[in-house]
């Protein structure tokens, strides 16, 4: 490819010379020096081998070859100068885009306030929420499809930055009625007689889970699997099981006829923390939502204490 030496101040020389008649109005109207806009019609000339203006004691007046290059010019450097806006409003977020993947169950309990108060600041942003993110989040990561993850992380992933946020604690779900619903908390030892209703092998709910019962020396065989927590909370309720719920999730369901229960000695825990890709810097709006989320983040924990 041939370089081109012609710089968008030389267009945009040449045209504010075509309006004004004048090397000295057009220097003062883009706010250089008159020899500066010289210099530059001069190197057009050279590169192109064609006169672009005649130029006299009384007047400059523009030529047919400089005629044809203003036409040019003028699509060049408006499209230039809106790109540049457009690019200046993305780094001020008074446009942009964001797009973030989370699973259902942080999408829920963590995402929508976030995105309500990032839209009340920087209206101008598109926020877009992709939460159907079973076992893809981190593929989708990888390519591009979105710009971060606000996900539970496995720590084996190591093509992925991540941010700690939180640490979400499991509880024990189980129907009313339920032999264990008398107590407030419970061992893993007392669950392992009763079946157990889970999220599929691939989830990190279930890796999380399975790691917690193997460290006690216990077995994780669940008998039922969904991929839909209003389908795991329903299954409990009808008295198929009792489940695992994440605790960030659990304001937003509707608990009737079902108990939660802490669990004591041997907790069951998952950090949820924000993944992005190695070696790719976030953009500003990205970047603006990622420092939002974790201000959040940070209040909620200091008011809990």
């Amino acid at each position: 490819m041939k370089l081109i030496n012609i710089e968008a101040a030389d267009l945009q020389s040449v045209l504010a010379i075509a309006e004004l008649g004048s090397f000295r109005a057009a220097a003062l109207a883009l706010g250089c020096s008159q020899p500066a806009i010289t210099a530059r019609i001069q190197r057009v000339e050279a590169i192109l081998g064609l006169k672009l203006f005649h130029r006299t004691t009384r007047r400059v007046t523009i030529t047919e070859a400089g005629q044809r290059l203003k036409l040019r010019a003028e699509r060049t450097v408006a499209d230039l100068a809106s790109i540049v806006q457009e690019f200046n409003d993305e780094a001020q977020l008074k446009r942009g885009r964001v797009v973030l993947g989370a699973t259902s169950t942080v999408a829920a309990g963590l995402i929508p306030t976030a995105v309500k108060q990032f839209k009340e600041e920087w209206p101008g942003v598109e926020v877009i929420v992709i939460d159907d993110f079973f076992g893809r989040e981190l593929g989708r990561l990888a390519s591009g499809e979105i710009d971060f993850a606000v996900i539970p992380f496995d720590p084996e992933e190591r093509q992925f930055n991540f941010q700690k946020l939180l640490d979400d604690a499991f509880m024990v779900m189980v129907p009313s009625g339920h032999p264990l619903s008398a107590q407030r908390s419970v061992e893993l030892r007392d669950l392992v007689k009763y079946p157990i209703i889970s999220f599929p092998p691939n989830s990190t709910a279930w890796g999380n889970l399975a790691r917690v019962f193997a460290d006690a020396g216990l077995p994780y065989e669940p008998i039922l699997l969904t991929r839909n927590i209003l389908t795991k909370t329903a299954m409990v309720r009808a008295g198929l099981g009792i489940s695992f719920i994440a605790g960030l999730v659990t304001p937003q369901l509707n608990l009737d006829g079902l108990k939660l229960l802490q669990l004591r000695g041997r907790k069951a825990t998952r950090e949820i923390g924000i993944a992005t890709l190695r070696g790719k810097p976030l953009q500003p709006a990205a970047q603006a939502f990622v420092k939002l989320l974790r201000a959040r983040v940070a209040r909620t924990a200091r008011a809990s204490r």
